[in-house]
């Protein structure tokens, strides 16, 4: 079988969740004898450099879009000749992974192969203009369907004029009426690809599936498959001493919770110092000016290959993910295989292989306080992480080929209205 994915951007220089899902993918399918392709949004610069090396991965390209969560979602014809790109592949079966920063043309020429197209709907990115939908509520609560014009203008004018000038500006030239109209039209376009260019939905966690089939009310078939997790390669010995060590990987990101990360730890570092060291991992410039910095038990690291996981992650005894918006979390399942202790919110599917208190914890609102209790807690009294690492082998985490296995199923039955497609 000939697979075409769909990504936004290329996991030979990107590490982040969906360019490593695309190349588990495509690796795994690879060596069971299938041939798995990689559409990447890019320039013809970067084209150009990307030829210039070898590549495990076959890969092509189509026009990237600036200022994509605008510009992608215009009601009006796009000037170039996008159609007239050659993809010298011909797939059985697409499967857009994330089409973020592709040219919405792509869409007529994915269809023009006249074969299934599967919409993995990893994010929220089609429907909120900052993908992450926690931006309007001042306790970042999630914003409830369905999503009004009013509340979501409001917000970008309060999310992106945060000075003076920029509001002024704002009401001069009637921004919000724009914005208004702008999001009409969005929400229009949205609707029309998922309803006239994707033949199945798949969502990671149904609690995601729920919050985004509120906001729409799909007549596709839709399935639910869990991310697999590769097991890690070596395994390594966790201290039994008093001290305890932490990590965070959400970089600077507020969805992440970087600002819970820098006020928990900057106040609870006063009393408990020498109880602990904290790693924080992604965009080591900024987080490394913060008032953490004063505290010699803190490291800062920019983002690390994943060839260097098991490592990186070995060495902690807990793992931190606040996160604010999250579908799935793939981290906090990283964390689980390799004997971490995760800390993690209630977002969408991190409930769903925590079970707080017996192999992590879930932290609750107000999310800085209870963070706050639950690290007092654990270091005042670390022979709870060791109770709680031996239930962690018991977590609902499948494998890679568990996953796949799915997915051809799906593969498969899409096969049954395209007999063109050989399995």
């Amino acid at each position: 079988m000939k697979i075409l994915y769909l990504c936004h951007a290329d996991p030979d220089v990107d590490f982040s969740g969906t360019p490593l899902i695309a190349e588990q993918y495509i690796m795994n399918l690879n060596k069971k004898g299938h041939d798995c392709a990689l559409l990447l949004p890019m320039s013809n610069k970067y084209k150009t450099i990307n030829k210039s090396k070898q590549e495990k991965i076959k890969k092509f390209y189509w026009p990237f879009l600036d200022n994509w969560k605008v510009k992608a979602f215009e009601n009006i014809p796009f000037l170039h000749n996008d159609q007239k790109i050659e993809i010298n592949f011909k797939p059985d079966i697409i499967h857009v992974l994330t089409w973020a920063n592709f040219s919405p043309s792509v869409f007529d020429k994915l269809k023009s192969f006249n074969v299934p197209i599967i919409r993995h709907v990893y994010g929220f990115e089609d429907f909120c203009y900052f993908g992450r939908p926690i931006f309007y509520h001042n306790d970042h609560s999630k914003c409830e369907a369905p999503l009004s014009e009013k509340n979501c203008s409001n917000c970008i004018i309060k999310n992106e004029d945060v000075n003076f000038l920029e509001k002024i500006k704002s009401i001069i030239s009637n921004k919000k009426k724009k914005i208004k109209n702008n999001l009409r039209i969005r929400k229009f376009m949205v609707n029309k690809h998922f309803e006239n260019y994707f033949d199945h939905l798949i969502f990671s966690s149904k609690f995601f599936a729920d919050f985004f089939l509120k906001h729409h009310k799909s007549s596709k078939p839709y399935s639910l498959i869990k991310h697999g997790i590769k097991e890690p390669q070596k395994t390594f010995q966790k201290n039994d001493d008093d001290f305890v060590n932490i990590i965070f990987c959400g970089a600077t990101e507020p969805a992440k919770g970087w600002f819970i990360i820098e006020d928990v730890f900057f106040k609870i570092l006063k009393n408990y110092s020498f109880k602990f060291n904290l790693r924080i991992y992604g965009n080591k410039k900024v987080t490394s000016k913060s008032k953490l910095s004063y505290f010699k038990n803190v490291s800062f690291y920019d983002e690390f290959h994943p060839k260097d996981i098991d490592e990186i992650f070995g060495w902690a005894d807990l793992g931190i993910a606040p996160f604010l918006f999250e579908t799935y979390s793939r981290i906090i399942r990283e964390f689980m295989i390799r004997g971490v202790v995760p800390i993690g919110t209630d977002a969408f599917g991190i409930p769903e292989v925590i079970n707080d208190k017996y192999n992590g914890f879930l932290i609750k609102k107000p999310f800085k306080k209870n963070l706050f209790d639950i690290l007092k807690n654990i270091l005042e009294n670390k022979k709870q992480i060791s109770e709680m690492r031996n239930n962690l082998k018991k977590a609902d985490i499948i494998s890679p080929d568990q996953e796949m296995q799915d997915i051809m199923k799906i593969y498969k039955k899409l096969s049954e209205t395209s007999p063109q497609i050989k399995i």
